[in-house]
C-alpha cells in the first residue's frame, strides 16, 4: 500500500513540474524574418546588410490571428548563420557569417558582419535566439527562425553593362536637319504712321 501510495506522489509531481514547466516556458518563434526592412528581397545594394526578426507566441488557436510575445519573455542572446547555399545553412554552416552567440536583446538593424559580398552573390540565413522568461536566466527557451534569403544588386559601375534593345535588321537613321521655314512665311514691310495728340 505505501508502495502504491509513493508511486502516485511521484506521477503527481511529475505532472505538476510539467506544468510549472510549460507556465514558465512558453511557446515561442522567431518571425518575420527581414533584410534591409524587407522580406526575401532582391537587388540589396548596401555592402554590409542590415538584419531583423521578431518574437512571437505561438499560435494557440485558430482565432487568434496574431501570436502575442508572451508577458515577460525577454530575448538575452543571438546567433546569426549566413550561408552560400541552402544545405550549408541546413547543416548549420554559416561559411559566409557565423555571428557566435551575442549577448543582447536587440532584434533589429544587426549589421552584417561576414565575409564580402559580390554583386548578383544570394545569401541564406536564419537566425537563433535565447528566451528567459520573467529574468530568471535559469528558464531559458532556445526559438530558431525559418531559413530566409536575400540576393545582392550590382555593388560596382562595372557590373552596369548593357546593350540597345533593337529589331533584326535595324539600320540606325542619322537625324534629319529641321526643314526650311521659308516655303510657310513670307516676307512684308510694315509702315508707322506719326500722329500728334
Amino acid at each position: 500500500m505505501k508502495h502504491h501510495t509513493t508511486r502516485r506522489y511521484a506521477a503527481c509531481l511529475t505532472a505538476a513540474v510539467a506544468m510549472v514547466t510549460s507556465i514558465t516556458t512558453p511557446a515561442t518563434e522567431l518571425t518575420n524574418p527581414r533584410c534591409e526592412y524587407l522580406s526575401n528581397p532582391l537587388g540589396i545594394d548596401a555592402g554590409k546588410p542590415r538584419l531583423s526578426w521578431k518574437i512571437a507566441g505561438s499560435k494557440s488557436n485558430a482565432t487568434s490571428p496574431q501570436a502575442e510575445i508572451p508577458r515577460g519573455l525577454r530575448q538575452t542572446a543571438y546567433q546569426i548563420l549566413v550561408a552560400s547555399t541552402p544545405d550549408l545553412l541546413a547543416k548549420n554552416q554559416g561559411d559566409l557569417w557565423d555571428s557566435g552567440k551575442v549577448t543582447s536583446d536587440t532584434t533589429s538593424q544587426i549589421e552584417y558582419g561576414g565575409k564580402p559580398l559580390q554583386s548578383r552573390q544570394r545569401c541564406f540565413w536564419k537566425v537563433k535566439a535565447w528566451l528567459t522568461h520573467d529574468g530568471d536566466s535559469s528558464v531559458s527557451v532556445g526559438a530558431e527562425s525559418k531559413p530566409a534569403v536575400w540576393e545582392m544588386g550590382l555593388l560596382n559601375n562595372d557590373d552596369w553593362q548593357a546593350k540597345w534593345i533593337e529589331g533584326a535588321g535595324y539600320v540606325e537613321k542619322k537625324p534629319q536637319a529641321a526643314p526650311d521655314p521659308s516655303p510657310f512665311s513670307r516676307r512684308f514691310t510694315a509702315r508707322m504712321a506719326r500722329r500728334r495728340m
